[in-house]
């Protein structure tokens, strides 16, 4: 079992100031932020810690993704910008495509768009076999999720 802390603050930086900034810490050290607001940023921390956590399982499923792309010639992976090209939508996806989730056809690399909402990256975490408890305190405002993975649970 693992858990994952939300904490919720305001940014300083020059750029950002005054917007909302939200970190999600993981138990095991991972840590990752997003700053802004009116999309879900929940959904977008969730959905960077899932795609850098289980790669491995979401390429496993990756025939599922609603989106497609190409690497451009000489491209190279980064976090920060991904890669520079057009995603396009697959013709006739799969009608079990899970949305928010997207692959690149050149190497299999899988990245989930949290921005969709949190709702998308529980599908996507329940197909991979990670199931995501929301803890909430006092007032009701979330605090953070307990996640249990299944496969290890079987094992």
């Amino acid at each position: 079992m693992e858990y994952l802390t939300l904490t919720w603050s305001t940014s300083k930086a020059a750029d950002t100031y005054g917007y909302n900034r939200l970190t999600l810490r993981a138990s095991g050290g991972y840590r990752t932020v997003t700053c802004g607001g009116g999309y879900d940023m929940k959904g977008t921390v969730v959905g960077d810690w899932l795609q850098d956590t289980y790669q491995d399982r979401l390429r496993a499923i990756a025939s599922r993704a609603g989106v497609s792309w190409s690497k451009p010639a000489g491209a190279s992976w980064s976090k920060a910008s991904g890669y520079v090209s057009k995603p396009h939508r697959w013709e006739g996806g799969p009608e079990d495509s899970l949305y928010g989730m997207s692959v690149c056809t050149d190497d299999g690399r899988v990245t989930l768009d949290g921005g969709c909402g949190m709702r998308s990256m529980e599908d996507v975490a329940a197909a991979i076999g990670v199931h995501l408890y929301s803890t909430v305190d006092r007032k009701g405002n979330a605090t953070g999720y307990v996640v249990t993975d299944k496969t290890q649970v079987a094992a």
